[in-house]
């Protein structure tokens, strides 16, 4: 994740002033948060559901927004950077804004593509250059942390995961909790958002999710989610909601199912502060998923002369399980769990957790 800029604070104080000024009474509930200097982000999910993060912390603000002052604040802010948003627009500049105002740092979207409404991340310099002092002055370098609701679980034996059941599950739900980055692979109607939708329910309330989807279908319940939905005939494709979504302050992002070049840019987020993502693909077993995951990559213009080996390491690097849905014995549910234990000589070493075997009548 991009570092703020850092600014003295009399500086912060003085240009977050013109940013009030310059957006007017649109935002004028939320002056509290835009001036107090422990706020870094206030992401604004609807009128009445912003949240902020204050001293490394997500937490709910009980602070609201009058009715349509969001979208007017959208708008106002794409003027002063001499651009142009609309409701419904037809074309992708009119639904997503990325912008500035004076020690602002502004990423937005409007409906279709923002599902549940107008959305907007902002995010403001940092209010002074921290010294090692400061690390130690506020505890950062202690050994241990406060508990902040995260669930950290044991790793589930490997010996007991394979027998399924009750294992297989506190397995996958150490896979979530710990942050871990699966694929989840299946043939058409093989029950892959069936259960990419039970894996997220236990996400902890503390997170903020961004999922990205074709059509909405997931159903995440935590506080703090932002769905966006691709849109290809404005132009709106998941290469760009993903780039959104990094301007959005995402602790996970999940993608309902990846096609092609944007494999990459998923890759990258994945890899570079952004654990504990999900996304879905078709794929005839595990492995092949990690074949086809390849393939993706390389429709990138950036990745198209990268030798397979480099291709495969980062996968290697980045993805840590592949769940396999089927619908084999008349029911649609995991077939087949591996992990991705590295890659050597342009190989992925792998290791099968769980695997349905056919019983014969």
């Amino acid at each position: 994740m991009t570092e703020p800029l850092i600014l003295p604070a009399s500086e912060q104080l003085e240009l977050i002033s013109l940013a009030k000024r310059l957006l007017g009474d649109q935002l004028r509930s939320i002056t509290p948060l835009l001036e107090d200097t422990d706020v870094l982000e206030i992401m604004i999910n609807g009128h009445n559901n912003i949240f902020v993060e204050k001293n490394g912390r997500i937490e709910k603000s009980n602070l609201v927004l009058p009715e349509g002052s969001l979208i007017a604040a959208i708008k106002l802010i794409a003027k002063q950077n001499r651009k142009e948003v609309r409701e419904n627009g037809r074309i992708s500049e009119h639904l997503i804004l990325d912008a500035e105002l004076p020690g602002l740092r502004i990423a937005a979207a409007l409906p279709p593509i923002s599902y549940f409404g107008p959305v907007m991340a902002i995010r403001k310099h940092g209010r002074h250059v921290r010294t090692l002092d400061d690390y130690v002055n506020d505890g950062s370098f202690n050994p241990s942390y406060e508990d902040t609701g995260e669930i950290l679980t044991a790793r589930p034996a490997d010996h007991l995961v394979s027998q399924g059941g009750i294992h297989l599950k506190n397995s996958l739900e150490w896979m979530r909790d710990t942050h871990q980055n699966i694929v989840i692979s299946g043939a058409t109607s093989s029950g892959k958002t069936t259960f990419l939708n039970a894996y997220l329910q236990g996400l902890s309330p503390y997170e903020r999710i961004l999922t990205i989807e074709d059509t909405k279908e997931l159903q995440i319940k935590v506080p703090n989610w932002v769905a966006l939905v691709s849109n290809q005939a404005l132009g709106v494709d998941t290469h760009l909601l993903l780039r959104l979504c990094l301007r959005m302050r995402p602790d996970r992002i999940v993608v309902g199912e990846v096609r092609g070049a944007e494999a990459c840019d998923l890759m990258d987020a994945l890899s570079t502060g952004h654990s504990g993502g999900a996304v879905s693909l078709h794929a005839e077993n595990a492995h092949s998923a990690l074949s086809r995951l390849e393939n993706m990559m390389r429709k990138s213009p950036d990745m198209r002369n990268t030798p397979i080996e480099v291709i495969r390491e980062q996968i290697a690097q980045t993805i840590n399980f592949v769940v396999h849905a089927s619908r084999r014995g008349g029911k649609r549910a995991p077939e087949e769990v591996i992990e991705i234990l590295g890659c050597e000589h342009g190989k992925y070493i792998t290791k099968t957790l769980f695997k349905k075997q056919r019983i014969s009548t």
